[in-house]
C-alpha cells in the first residue's frame, strides 16, 4: 500500500519515469524479475525499464504460451526463432525436459548475452544457442539493432519511431532452416515459435521438406506493417502455412501485430 501510494504520488508530480531511469542506470545489472508458468518460477535479468515491463507483462501472452506448451511433450525439439532474452525459451526448455532440446535463434548480441545469463541463472542446459538470424538462405544480412532503451525490436529492416532501430546496420550470420536441419537432423523441430519483426515470411520460405514433414505446431507473430519492407505480406505468410498443411486455430492481436497459433491438419 505504501509503495503504491509513493508510485502514484511520484507519477502525479511527473518525476516517476526520471527516477526510474536513474535507478536502472545505477542498479540495472542487479535487477531481476520473476514470473510463474506451469507451476514453476523463472528469473530474468532486466537491466532496462522496458525489458522489466516486458517480462512483467508476459501475462498478456500467457494464453498463447500455455497453448504452445500443451502441444509439446517431453523429448520434443522446439525452435525459438527470435528468442530475444528467452521468455519462451526458458519455459519451453523446462517442458521438453532433459531428453528434449530448444534451439534458440537470436542475432542481437546484447539480447543473446542476457539469454545466456538467464539460462545459467535458471539451471537450464538443454538449449542450443544460435547467434544468427534465420531466413531464406545462408550468408550474411544487414541487421538493425534495437535501441538500448527497447531491446526487443531488432530487425532485418530499418524502422523509425520510438520503438524503432538504430539507423546504421551491422552484419550478422544468416542461415536457412533447411541448412540447419541438413547439418544436424537431430534438430528437426516438432514445434516452432517465430517472432522476427517482419521477417516471418523469409523464415518460413527457408524451411525444407523434412522440416515441414516433422513440424506439428507453429506459434507465429505476424507484422503486417513490417513484412513489405522485406518483400513479404500477411496473405503470403498465411498461404505458406496453409499450403504446407496447417490451419490457424486461434488468432489474437495486440497493437500492430497478429498472433497465430497453427496446427497441422492431421494433428
Amino acid at each position: 500500500m505504501i509503495k503504491r501510494f509513493m508510485v502514484q504520488s511520484l507519477r502525479g508530480l511527473g518525476i516517476d519515469n526520471s527516477l526510474r531511469s536513474l535507478w536502472y542506470r545505477a542498479f540495472g545489472s542487479w535487477i531481476r524479475r520473476t514470473i510463474s508458468f506451469d507451476g514453476r518460477s523463472y528469473s530474468f535479468r532486466c537491466p532496462i525499464p522496458m525489458l522489466s515491463d516486458s517480462v512483467g507483462s508476459m501475462n498478456k501472452e500467457r494464453q498463447a504460451v500455455e497453448w504452445f506448451l500443451s502441444r509439446i511433450d517431453p523429448g520434443c525439439v522446439v525452435w525459438d526463432v527470435g528468442a530475444n532474452v528467452g521468455l519462451w525459451t526458458l519455459i519451453t526448455a523446462r517442458r521438453v525436459g532433459p531428453t528434449g532440446k530448444v534451439v534458440a535463434f537470436e542475432p542481437f548480441a546484447e539480447a543473446m548475452t542476457l539469454l545466456r545469463a538467464n539460462l545459467r541463472d535458471n539451471g537450464l542446459s538443454n538449449v542450443v544457442l544460435r547467434p544468427e538470424a534465420l531466413g531464406q538462405r545462408d550468408g550474411e544480412a544487414d541487421f538493425f539493432r534495437a535501441k538500448k532503451t527497447v531491446l526487443s525490436t531488432s530487425s532485418l529492416s530499418y524502422r523509425s519511431g520510438k520503438f524503432g532501430t538504430d539507423s546504421t546496420p551491422i552484419h550478422v550470420p544468416l542461415r536457412s532452416g533447411a541448412s540447419v536441419a541438413e547439418h544436424d537432423p537431430d534438430l528437426l523441430p516438432d514445434a516452432v515459435k517465430i517472432d522476427v519483426e517482419g521477417a516471418e515470411q523469409a523464415v518460413l520460405e527457408g524451411f525444407s521438406a523434412p522440416i515441414w514433414r516433422k513440424l506439428r505446431t507453429i506459434a507465429i507473430e505476424v507484422h503486417p506493417d513490417f513484412l513489405p519492407s522485406l518483400g513479404g505480406s500477411m496473405e503470403q505468410v498465411k498461404r505458406l502455412i496453409q499450403d504446407h498443411g496447417f490451419r490457424i486455430v486461434a488468432e489474437s492481436s495486440r497493437r500492430d501485430t497478429l498472433h497465430w497459433l497453427c496446427v497441422k491438419n492431421e494433428a
